[in-house]
């Protein structure tokens, strides 16, 4: 039997991470892409980084 390095992958993926859905108005997200693109930063970066924030804040209020 061969390891699956992809099957590996998926698996370690569904156990460890989430994805989070959120709606935006269409005009709104297309200007948030472009903005993203103008700055060179990912949209990953921008949600990571305000999620790092507000954890960050919620921490010192413990």
């Amino acid at each position: 039997m061969m390891f699956d390095h992809k099957e590996y992958i998926k698996d370690w993926q569904n156990k460890n991470m989430k994805t989070i859905t959120v709606r935006f108005n269409t005009e709104y997200i297309e200007h948030f892409k472009q903005s993203c693109k103008l700055l060179n930063v990912s949209q990953r970066e921008v949600f990571k980084k305000a999620m790092d924030e507000t954890n960050a804040k919620a921490e010192k209020l413990k």
